[in-house]
């Protein structure tokens, strides 16, 4: 023996049009809240996506660049201020260069701490590291010299600070603010890749909630031309017009002939049609 195969969607159609009224209404509008709520948090998580990029701009790739750029001209001034100590000889004027040396210097050390903290808490990428490493190695060879050459100044011993600066603490220093640029540039380039990240990450959510909001609107209708069409379907007409067919027949007027061709035979237009 065979059974005629049971369509799915009419399965669910007949369940749905024997549910009460309040439940196929809160089943429609609680489709639809979910519906809602799914989006609204879609777009939270989403926006939390951007922010995470925006913060490694702003909160992390900034002020590390910020603390290398402030490394690099502390290392220019210092290495200006030693340049001059090799083109004087006056005590009056000597001690002041040599003076901006150590404020120099001090506040390269405050920068380099404000930049170890700042790696210490954040991703850091293995070319960062290494940099940093290059940095510190040049940093240590550098300073020395450095102060060596202020020494021979103070001495009164231009000609040998003059030599040294030259020949020992320039292309130090130049090798040194290089690698800083480098690190610079690395920031850079991670900066551009999080805002590109970021736009991307936007973008992706745009679409996504354009069809979200196109989807949502397709079932809202589907759902409304349900619910209309199972109430219209149990009562056998629009419901002005059972209205009108009911109050005629309790002022016992059973004249007026229904029309019950083509209605459920579940229908009240139908049961008001026996009654005549």
């Amino acid at each position: 023996r065979t059974f005629p195969p049971v369509r799915a969607g009419h399965s669910f159609m007949k369940r749905f049009n024997h549910l009460k009224v309040s439940s196929r209404l809160a089943v429609s509008f609680g489709g639809l809240v979910l519906l809602v709520v799914g989006i609204a948090g879609l777009g939270l998580w989403k926006m939390s996506e951007v922010q995470a990029h925006l913060a490694t701009i702003t909160r992390i790739n900034n002020p590390e660049a910020s603390a290398a750029n402030a490394m690099r001209a502390s290392i220019a001034e210092a290495g200006l201020a030693g340049r001059n100590l090799a083109l004087l000889d006056d005590d009056s004027q000597l001690r002041p260069e040599a003076d901006r040396i150590d404020r120099e210097l001090e506040g390269y050390e405050k920068a380099e701490e404000a930049l170890g903290k700042l790696f210490s808490h954040a991703e850091t990428s293995l070319r960062e590291v290494a940099l940093m490493r290059e940095i510190a190695a040049l940093k240590a060879k550098t300073v020395p010299e450095l102060r060596k050459a202020a020494e021979y100044a103070l001495a009164h011993d231009p000609k040998q600070a003059a030599r040294h600066m030259m020949g020992t603490v320039q292309p130090l220093q130049a090798r040194w603010m290089a690698k800083l640029g480098e690190l610079v540039k690395v920031e850079d380039e991670l900066n551009e890749r999080a805002a590109a990240a970021a736009t991307a990450t936007y973008e992706r959510a745009r679409w996504l909630f354009v069809g979200l909001a196109a989807a949502a609107t397709l079932i809202a209708l589907v759902l409304g031309a349900l619910v209309t069409r199972s109430l219209v379907r149990q009562l056998g007409g629009e419901p002005a017009d059972v209205a009108a067919a009911a109050r005629r027949m309790a002022e016992g007027d059973l004249t007026h002939e229904l029309d019950a061709d083509g209605v459920d035979s579940a229908s009240v237009v139908h049961a008001m049609s026996t009654m005549q």
